[in-house]
């Protein structure tokens, strides 16, 4: 009881203290700090409040880390490029891994961001409200409440798209042996890609004046002469990418950025986040959180490195066959293993198992949760995979690498527009890719131009799985020589990309057995998206219709 009693005074005490350290606060200071969150809520500014992992990282940021960490699993090797046959399947994996990584990072710093922003310390709050005037303040909740405002906000996160398109662009760019050998400088190299390009830089680039003020004023910490290559990357002059950006933004609505980016209260505002930054620079709340990003992507390089290493790991061997030479099933064989004859079954498929092998692993599949999945491999033979009381007997290459069946990607990537026929040769052609190198980027082009690459692979460490991305790529930014598989179709409208698990648990892997009920809700999906895409093309040609009755009219 007295410790209740004890406990309780400690509280009055605390709360009391609070109160009054509010109440001795000004009230114009407390109508400052008000007016500074609120202008947070209408910026979009990492660790200024916690948001969610696919608000913080856009899908061009994951694609440069993956980049680099792939370089760094054998950073003084000169044969360790792109042209490397295993360079895509490292790099497929280790972008999976990474985001894996980060996503649950980032939960689990929510809490940190959350104190960070409630510490008077830390809180990028208070150093607006220290910075600018009630006045200033006033201005700039003005300008990001207006529709120019929020229009520069949307635009915002194009640019930052554009920016980490460019840098992965800028390290393709410091290893094709295109722009230079191997004793080029990334100086020398890039010097023959602006020429390549017809860009001259003895000023600023014509027409990117006001992005890089913007980019200036967003990321003020970067490298001014880093940022201009990177946007001449991500968007080259006069391509749609370039042009893409220059209309996310209206004349009337940039002009009215351009005022307020002018003005003490942007330059104010600026110079609080820098001062904002340079303290959680030195903060310990910050301290865990930089090691825990750092970490998320080191660790992965080094777990990575010892799984390459291992003489197990794919590729197996350096034998090497051609796509087309691969022969892709529609499916897999199958086996029921609550039948009798299971145990052939499996022997059927691993020929090199014994029946005390082939007997264990019916006995676990038959006993094991649905989605638990069993597998057994002998060096040389196809891979047996158990899933939901099933056994699929799937063939393997010389390198170990698993073929894909064409429903084996059912549920992962689907491009709506794109008919049966088209999907199972695109299918067929990813699978081959699969089975030779494994992995596929591809490239899918829709009907305005703009395209896709959609990457999969086999997962290293579950080779009866499939990794899987996609990476928008608008028209003009792309080299389409650079696919072995292109799909266009004047018909394709979107790409939809189903994943698995929710918040921190989101997967963009797939066993290759395709279940029955997964390939029925593919078919209720195709099904959907051809009635969708048949009422869109119906009210687009009843409006064209319609246009040329009215044209036509006395």
């Amino acid at each position: 009881m007295r410790v209740r009693r004890l406990a309780t005074a400690t509280m009055v005490v605390v709360t009391t203290a609070v109160v009054v350290m509010f109440a001795a606060m000004p009230a114009t200071a407390q109508e400052s700090i008000v007016k500074s969150e609120e202008l947070i809520r209408l910026q979009d500014i990492p660790l200024s409040m916690p948001v969610s992992f696919d608000r913080a990282y856009q899908p061009e940021q994951l694609d440069y880390l993956a980049w680099i960490a792939t370089r760094g699993l054998d950073p003084t090797s000169s044969s360790w490029t792109p042209r490397h046959r295993a360079w895509a399947l490292y790099r497929a994996n280790l972008r999976y891994s990474i985001e894996q990584s980060l996503r649950q990072r980032w939960t689990s710093a929510a809490g940190m961001i959350r104190s960070i922003s409630q510490n008077p310390d830390t809180a990028l709050a208070r150093f607006y409200a220290d910075a600018l005037s009630a006045q200033e303040l006033d201005e700039a909740l003005a300008f990001h409440r207006s529709p120019a405002g929020r229009a520069f906000l949307a635009y915002q996160r194009e640019l930052k798209r554009v920016y980490y398109a460019g840098l992965l662009e800028l390290e393709r760019i410091g290893l094709d042996p295109e722009y230079g050998g191997a004793d080029a400088t990334l100086a020398d190299r890039r010097q023959t890609w602006v020429q390549s390009k017809g860009i001259l830089l003895d000023a600023e680039p014509a027409n990117y004046a006001f992005h890089l003020k913007s980019a200036r004023a967003l990321m003020p910490w970067l490298d001014a002469e880093r940022l201009v290559f990177a946007l001449l990357a991500g968007a080259p002059p006069g391509t749609e990418a370039f042009q893409l950006l220059d209309r996310r933004i209206a004349q009337a609505d940039r002009e009215t950025v351009a005022r307020y980016l002018g003005s003490p209260a942007a330059e104010k505002e600026k110079n609080a986040r820098m001062a904002w930054l340079e303290t959680l620079a030195r903060s310990r709340d910050l301290l865990p959180l930089a090691v825990h990003d750092i970490r998320a992507v080191t660790d992965v390089v080094q777990r990575w490195q010892k799984i390459r290493a291992d003489p197990r790991s794919l590729p197996r061997s350096i034998a090497e066959l051609g796509p087309a030479t691969v022969s892709v099933p529609k499916e897999y064989a199958t086996t029921d293993l609550r039948e009798p004859d299971a145990i052939a079954g499996v022997k059927a498929c691993v020929p090199n198992a014994s029946d005390g092998t082939a007997a264990a692993l019916v006995e676990r599949a038959r006993s094991a949760p649905p989605n638990t999945i069993q597998t057994l491999s002998q060096p040389g033979s196809s891979l047996f995979m158990a899933r939901q009381r099933t056994g699929a007997c799937i063939p393997t290459t010389p390198p170990g690498y698993p073929i894909p069946a064409v429903n084996a990607f059912v549920g992962t990537v689907r491009v709506v527009g794109m008919d049966t026929a088209q999907e199972r040769a695109w299918r067929t052609a990813i699978a081959q890719e699969i089975a030779a190198f494994g992995a596929s980027d591809s490239l899918v082009v829709m009907r305005n131009g703009n395209a896709f690459e959609v990457t999969y692979a086999v997962n290293v460490q579950a080779p009866y799985a499939l990794v899987y991305s996609r990476r928008f790529l608008q028209k003009g930014t792309y080299d389409a020589k650079r696919y072995r598989i292109v799909q266009r179709g004047e018909q394709y409208s979107s790409i939809t990309v189903a994943q698995r698990g929710s918040g921190d648990e989101v997967r963009f892997e797939k066993p290759l057995y395709s279940t029955a009920e997964e390939v029925t809700r593919e078919d209720e999906r195709r099904a959907s998206d051809a009635k969708s895409l048949g009422e869109r093309l119906e009210t687009e040609l009843a409006a064209e219709r319609r246009a040329r009755e009215a044209k036509s009219a006395p």
